[in-house]
């Protein structure tokens, strides 16, 4: 939320995904609304009442139907449910924060670094720092994206960003094996983990039920 935007800026070689090279004016708008939403979390962290009675107004005013009025509640439940979390995660033990931060960053450089080797491969002029940056932005951008993990959002901005990099036969391979590598295998692996720890417990379970029958 905080390097995306500072990127934006200071990166010239992004100026080409916004329209009429206006970048500062769309990243600073991006900049102020990224700080307005930062202060009113934490706001509503430190005065809980104030989301229920924001909360209250919010569905009095704009939920005049049922169906409004129920994703209105729903909305302001996930926000009470993400502050509560928060709370709960910085009131846990100062090295296990900085322990998971850690971890958090080495697990964001590791997936860098994967298409660090596959752009440069391609074309050796392209620059790490430059490659690493931008995909802080592509990450950026996948927070916000409405499909389910970011398909298609994700593809089509590693295409925008990187398009002057690799020639543009090459660029949809680099997609595909990007994000095969570092999603798709994942997902896969983590399905097959899953139901194989499932089917393993259904046998343990009955042959515990019938234990507890004869006992």
């Amino acid at each position: 939320m905080i390097a995306a935007p500072v990127i934006l800026i200071l990166d010239r070689n992004l100026d080409r995904i916004f329209p009429n090279q206006g970048t500062f004016l769309y990243v600073s708008i991006l900049v102020f609304l990224t700080i307005l939403v930062c202060i009113l979390l934490f706001h509503l962290q430190k005065n809980p009442d104030a989301l229920s009675q924001m909360a209250d107004k919010v569905v009095k005013r704009f939920g005049k139907t049922e169906p409004s009025a129920l994703r209105l509640k729903k909305f302001f439940g996930e926000v009470e449910a993400f502050l509560s979390h928060l709370s709960l995660f910085f009131s846990g033990s100062k090295k296990n924060i900085f322990f998971s931060i850690f971890t958090t960053l080495l697990f964001l450089l590791t997936l860098f670094l994967f298409p660090v080797l596959l752009i440069r491969d391609l074309n050796p002029s392209v620059s790490t720092v430059e490659i690493i940056l931008s995909q802080i932005v592509i990450t950026f951008v996948m927070y916000f994206a409405p499909t389910p993990g970011s398909s298609g959002v994700a593809e089509a901005a590693f295409i925008l960003l990187f398009s002057n990099d690799v020639e543009k036969g090459d660029l949809v391979s680099l997609t595909f094996v990007w994000r095969l590598f570092t999603m798709y295998l994942g997902i896969v692996f983590g399905m097959v983990v899953f139901y194989a720890q499932l089917f393993e417990a259904k046998p343990n379970e009955k042959a515990r039920n019938r234990r507890n029958r004869h006992e």
